[in-house]
């Protein structure tokens, strides 16, 4: 009922916002957009090479419960991955000094990220890099995040779920907007709102942990409502803009 109620809130408030708008191709806003939406990328992704190597050792840590060599185990898994060639052909080419610093920075956030996480319980059914997406407004809109570690059983009389933020870099006030987008994009797609969203920062070791309320899931519906106007504004304006220039070449 919760989660039915939010989309055909979300459904209601945009009813008017694609009147003018065209195009049938969806707006996707993943919930770093949805926190920040000046940013033209996400910042986590931003820290380069860092990020991508400390959240391939997420999945490292809880197969296994220890890093042993924390950047040869990040390097073997974004290559058995096979979407992170540059970097790795990047990091293979530093010298002797560079590597060696690359390699204790990464050793520190691993240290921290092992020090907060812990041994987690296989029976509390961790899963990393776990997609999370919803529709609304018959498809127009698509809102998605790629959750860190996911904590929890699905959720069946009381809410059971668990939603890990892992970033590289200090703890930023959009963190907040961040983790309550991504529990109402869990509770659309799943129909239950998670009991907890939270965001660890391996850079300093300090934590944000949120419980999941009707506060904080209205207030994230209400952004992607702002959030989803605005784009479809500036849309409509490079599409008019478009239109002139085919017209005064």
């Amino acid at each position: 009922m919760l989660a039915g109620g939010l989309r055909a809130w979300l459904d209601d408030e945009l009813a008017g916002t694609f009147d003018a708008f065209s195009s049938d191709l969806p707006i996707d806003l993943p919930a770093w957009k949805i926190a920040q939406p000046a940013a033209s990328s996400d910042p986590e992704h931003d820290n380069g090479g860092l990020s991508a190597l400390v959240h391939a050792l997420i999945l490292d840590h809880l197969v296994f419960g220890e890093v042993i060599d924390p950047l040869v185990e990040a390097m073997s898994l974004l290559e058995a991955r096979g979407d992170h060639d540059p970097l790795l052909r990047q990091i293979v080419s530093l010298d002797g000094l560079a590597a060696e610093q690359l390699a204790e920075e990464v050793a520190t956030h691993t240290a921290v990220l092992s020090r907060e996480l812990g041994r987690i319980p296989g029976s509390w059914l961790p899963r990393s890099s776990a997609s999370i997406a919803a529709q609304i407004c018959g498809g127009r809109v698509r809102i998605g995040a790629a959750v860190d570690l996911m904590l929890g059983p699905p959720a069946r009389s009381v809410s059971s779920i668990c939603l890990l933020e892992v970033v590289t870099t200090p703890l930023g006030a959009h963190l907040f907007d961040h983790l309550a987008a991504m529990a109402l994009i869990e509770t659309l797609r799943s129909g239950a709102a998670p009991l907890r969203v939270a965001a660890l920062s391996t850079a300093t070791g300090d934590h944000i942990v949120l419980e999941v309320n009707d506060d904080l899931l209205v207030g994230a519906l209400h952004r992607v409502v702002d959030v989803t106007a605005e784009r479809v504004r500036s849309l409509i304006v490079d599409s008019n803009d478009a239109s002139i220039s085919r017209l005064h070449p």
